[in-house]
């Protein structure tokens, strides 16, 4: 899935890229020709998905960062803008879910889902955005949740973090496309990861899909041609659904 030679010799950074989904797009991306940059809080589990890359013959670096911190995010940027000058592919995709009742959820536990879920996509998306533009297809995947759309039970700061997601998306797409950055947003349902293992403990893993086929779609969004606005999107179905 995906075209390769649309993702071939791009330099995409990946948060989140330790373990699970991000781990899983770093891999496929990697093996579609990509280079990657590994963003994540544990060095080492950072590490060892770069080795993983590197012996499939796959290229990745790994920047070691939290990015709940707005200072080490700011250095985040300056690192990369130093050390390669150029970004290709920008996927937000590192994530927390603490469950609680919002009667539970402490101001601090409420910031630190807005830090990570929703401050630091926009902090790398809108300081990002000239290196983006002067790619000859830069493109900007955001990995929301069901709990984007949806609201659950002990989910209330997740779920305010990934609508906050949500939103920014729908800002950033139509403020990019005039500069040629296509911006998406990815909502998968349950996924098989730690995450949902400590939010979800009672869901049997099995009945999930894998964080591959997550992927497979980032892969083939990145891959993609073309860029059309959302007006002209709804233009589209319009013509092809005239009875809605």
């Amino acid at each position: 899935m995906g075209d390769a030679q649309g993702v071939a010799g791009k330099l995409a950074l990946v948060t989140g890229a330790s373990r699970g989904i991000g781990a899983a797009i770093a891999r496929r991306l990697a093996s579609a020709g990509c280079e990657l940059l590994l963003v994540g809080r544990s060095e080492n589990a950072l590490a060892a998905v770069a080795r993983e890359i590197g012996k499939s013959g796959g290229s990745a670096g790994c920047i070691s960062v939290d990015l709940g911190d707005a200072e080490q995010t700011a250095e985040l940027v300056q690192a990369v803008r130093e050390k390669y000058g150029r970004l290709d592919v920008l996927v937000n995709n590192a994530g927390i879910a603490e469950p609680a009742s919002l009667s539970e959820t402490s101001v601090e536990m409420w910031d630190r889902h807005m830090a990570v879920n929703a401050r630091a996509p926009f902090v790398l998306s809108s300081r990002f955005t000239d290196l983006l533009a002067r790619s000859a297809d830069g493109v900007i995947v955001n990995i929301g949740s069901v709990v984007s759309h949806k609201g659950y039970v002990n989910q209330g700061a997740y779920a305010a973090s990934k609508h906050a997601m949500l939103g920014l998306t729908k800002v950033l797409a139509r403020e990019l496309h005039p500069r040629g950055v296509r911006v998406h947003l990815v909502s998968p349902g349950g996924v098989a990861t730690d995450m949902i293992s400590g939010v979800r403990p009672d869901i049997d893993l099995s009945e999930l899909m894998d964080p591959e086929e997550v992927a497979k779609v980032v892969e083939f969004l990145i891959g993609m041609d073309g860029v059309a606005t959302v007006d002209e999107i709804a233009v589209r179905r319009r013509q092809s659904e005239p009875w809605k």
